[in-house]
């Protein structure tokens, strides 16, 4: 591999957001997926029932853990963006949205 020259090392922005993700966003992203997993009816029962478990657990530390500081931080007026460019209190609003059809269905077990 060629070392780059101090032009292109420069050129390439190593604090770009593009380079960053939301944990929030993350999170509630993995939880969905878990749930389409638990809402999959190829999946066998038991497996289901596993990931409802997996989701419901990740959602008690979101709400308990991550949403009470983002709300916290909305309190305090700490509105500078983080390090992937968005405001956390953003991520409170975009938490809040209408649920999709995969977040729906998950007493129909």
């Amino acid at each position: 591999m060629a070392k780059k020259t101090k032009t292109e090392a420069a050129s390439i922005s190593r604090v770009n957001p593009e380079h960053f993700l939301n944990r929030e966003l993350q999170a509630l992203t993995f939880n969905r997926r878990v749930l389409a997993q638990a809402e999959d009816r190829a999946v066998p029962l038991l497996e289901r029932l596993k990931f409802l478990c997996i989701v419901s657990s990740n959602l008690d530390e979101f709400f308990e853990i991550r949403a009470s500081g983002v709300k916290e931080q909305i309190k305090l007026g700490a509105a500078a963006a983080g390090p992937s460019g968005s405001r956390r209190w953003k991520s409170s609003s975009r938490s809040r949205r209408p649920r999709t059809r995969s977040s729906g269905g998950s007493t129909s077990c």
